[in-house]
């Protein structure tokens, strides 16, 4: 297929992981990527940019925050038109409604199944025309650079993330818990600062065991992905759509209830590192073959092929 991906170029940006999926489309098929920090970037008019590089099987267009300043998607009638949304809560709803129903796609991509029912309550209300799609596309992550790379593995605990209190309240309790296992462990954690790319994939393959908490709406991030394609033995508490991911506790990563429940498991897997190590590789070969860039593009493709 001939796509063009409207969005800005996210190799340098602080979510630049949410840019490899795109990266793998221009692998895939013959995409012409088109805002700030691209060669073709300026034009706001989509007509204007389809006329000037066009014709296009697909257009795909990222969310509001990213993308709010085109328009004109709607006046194109020979391409399938997809919007792929990142965040879809409370605090966005109106924004990320507003911008769907002025380019009136044929398509929505949702990250999960959380999402996808709060779009679809909205189109029963008449806040989104009932005629668009949505459809979940979950995460993925590039296994290319998020992989076992067998160095020695000297971490025993890592637990680095954003801290945004409102999104994620449970993060600076669960460093705080793990804290009280410091003399014991050698144990990384940050104060919400980021990483490095390079930084960041360099801790994860130096990680025995990455210890995590979902969010206000316990939704799966990429974290889960990267930890685990990295050969991460991920612990965290279960999340939205784990059963649907083909995930399973004590199989691919460990779940945890509570905190007390998690120190027990922070010292037995790392007291039996034949059993952690056993699971890490589990999950590891899982995610490579189940959710990396590359499966999730063909995923993609089967979906706009459909379509056409």
């Amino acid at each position: 297929m001939r796509i063009l991906i409207l969005h800005p170029n996210a190799s340098n940006a602080y979510s630049w992981q949410l840019g490899t999926f795109r990266e793998e489309v221009g692998r895939q098929h013959d995409a012409v990527y088109y805002g700030a920090g691209y060669q073709n970037r300026g034009e706001f008019n989509v007509p204007a940019i389809v006329e000037q590089l066009g014709p296009f099987d697909c257009i795909l267009l990222g969310d509001y925050k990213y993308c709010g300043q085109y328009y004109g998607l709607d006046e194109i009638k020979n391409s399938i038109k997809v919007v792929s949304v990142t965040d879809y809560f409370p605090r966005n709803f109106a924004p990320v409604n507003n911008f769907i129903n002025l380019h009136k796609p044929h398509l929505v991509l949702f990250k999960n199944t959380l999402t996808l029912n709060s779009f679809e309550k909205f189109k029963t209300t008449g806040a989104i025309d009932s005629s668009i799609k949505g459809q979940i596309l979950p995460f993925s992550v590039d296994t290319k650079r998020f992989r076992d790379y067998f160095l020695v593995r000297d971490i025993d605990i890592s637990a680095v993330f954003a801290l945004v209190s409102w999104a994620y309240p449970k993060r600076a309790p669960l460093q705080q818990e793990l804290r009280e296992m410091e003399r014991e462990f050698q144990i990384v954690m940050n104060d919400g600062g980021r990483l490095s790319p390079r930084d960041y994939i360099q801790l994860l393959a130096r990680t025995k065991l990455f210890v995590s908490v979902n969010g206000q709406y316990n939704c799966m991030t990429m974290k889960y992905l990267e930890c685990l394609a990295s050969g991460v033995l991920f612990l965290t508490d279960k999340p939205v759509d784990f059963e649907r991911m083909g995930f399973k506790g004590g199989q691919h990563m460990v779940l945890y209830k509570d905190f007390d429940q998690m120190e027990r498991q922070v010292r037995h897997y790392l007291g039996n590192k034949e059993e952690r190590l056993r699971i890490a590789e589990a999950g590891k070969r899982f995610v490579r073959a189940n959710h990396s860039d590359e499966f999730r593009v063909k995923e993609f493709t089967t979906i706009v092929e459909g379509m056409l």
